[in-house]
């Protein structure tokens, strides 16, 4: 008996309610923690796995129509649906490619018999399912090296293997995923493969100008669960660490907080980019504690600021403007929002690095009495792009200055 009627066998003699309650998260809910689950089809308990995972999908859905009574026309009826799709024929194509074999657009394997029969061209193969997808829920997708050698081979002749390597290996924590989820995207997208983020926030409408993926049908969804989708999506294998939460304090809603000490000791590279300015501070004063080096990026009008905290240094904390007399002043309940806001650009900006446009809107915005930073893709991009520039130049060794403005 071969693998595939063995699994038509096993499917026969299953129930159709037999998995219906078996797995949590079988059905997308709007704020809860993103996961991906890959099932390895180099092994029958692989295989068996996923189908039983693909049948339980289609029992939760309660999907009535569906008339699947073996594990082929499952297959077939997934495929048809879009629950299931073949993102691996799309990487034999880009493999041929990289191979210089000249035939790489005929190297499209068969198309619906080659998917669903379970043989030893699937060994090579991988089945990541999404937790809160419907269509797209299943994706066929290479072995993991195999997946980074084509993924990334585009950056091959500009970032050196040992660096590309680095960002997969090295552990990142952010803080703050507003500008921070532009910075851990970018990260994703050079490879980087550890990340834990942090953010007790919730996406709204005015985050359109500056967000990635912004997906007005998500509602009022966690800013760190809105990007660990975003990043799995686009990297099944990429490992996250996704804490809805706020960082040592409890929110509002007296929900979970994340511990700032355990936080930062299981990291390699700190990324700060809280809107809470104790946060800012607690976080940077623990960097140094754990000799952990910090960045920051900050949009400031239609540029960015890239700022860097060596975690070897006695230097103070934002080049010494951060001191006990302008510390008082910003626990001084008395000041307008306005003086607020300009003793907060001058100590964690500082006045050298804006320009005078951005700093009279910002300082208009605040006489206003608007409750935000004015902020723009394009300084938020500038931010974030530099910061990542000056991870891969830390990581490569070369000197990092303590502040740069990115135009």
């Amino acid at each position: 008996m071969n693998m595939n009627e063995e699994l038509i066998k096993f499917f026969k003699k299953t129930p159709n309610n037999t998995y219906k309650h078996s797995r949590q998260n079988i059905e997308a809910r709007g704020n809860e923690i993103p996961w991906v689950k890959l099932y390895q089809l180099s092994t029958k308990e692989g295989q068996i796995e996923f189908i039983q995972a693909l049948k339980a999908y289609f029992d939760s859905m309660y999907l009535n129509s569906w008339v699947a009574h073996n594990t082929e026309s499952l297959i077939i009826e997934a495929l048809q649906r879009r629950i299931l799709v073949d993102a691996y024929k799309s990487y034999l194509i880009d493999a041929a490619k990289l191979s210089k074999e000249k035939d790489y657009y005929n190297k499209r394997p068969r198309e619906l018999n080659h998917f669903v029969e379970i043989n030893d061209e699937w060994h090579d193969s991988v089945i990541a399912e999404y937790s809160w997808k419907q269509k797209g829920r299943f994706v066929r997708i290479p072995q993991e090296e195999e997946f980074y050698r084509v993924a990334f081979s585009r950056g091959n002749y500009i970032i050196p293997d040992s660096t590309l390597n680095k960002l997969r290996y090295t552990r990142f924590g952010i803080v703050g995923m507003g500008v921070g989820s532009a910075i851990a995207h970018l990260l994703v997208l050079h490879g980087a493969q550890n990340l834990t983020v942090v953010d007790g926030g919730s996406v709204s409408l005015h985050d359109n100008n500056r967000l990635l993926g912004f997906d007005l049908s998500e509602g009022e969804i966690n800013h760190a669960i809105h990007w660990a989708r975003m990043a799995l999506n686009a990297n099944p294998y990429v490992n996250i660490v996704c804490h809805p939460y706020n960082l040592n304090k409890n929110d509002r809603n007296k929900r979970k907080h994340v511990d700032i000490n355990k936080f930062i000791d299981k990291l390699d590279i700190i990324i700060e980019e809280s809107d809470d300015l104790e946060v800012k501070i607690a976080v940077r004063e623990k960097a140094k504690k754990f000799k952990k080096p910090l960045f920051m990026g900050t949009d400031i009008g239609k540029d960015g600021l890239v700022q860097y905290d060596d975690p070897s240094s006695t230097d103070k904390l934002f080049k010494g403007r951060l001191n006990p007399q302008k510390v008082s002043l910003l626990k001084n309940s008395s000041l307008s929002w306005s003086e607020k806001t300009e003793l907060v650009l001058d100590i964690f900006v500082g006045k050298e690095n804006i320009s005078t446009d951005a700093r009279k809107a910002i300082l208009q915005s605040a006489l206003d009495k608007k409750p935000f930073w004015p902020q723009t893709a394009l300084g938020a991009f500038a931010s974030s792009r530099g910061v990542v520039k000056a991870i891969i130049d830390y990581l490569e060794g070369k000197k990092i200055l303590h502040e740069v403005t990115i135009k």
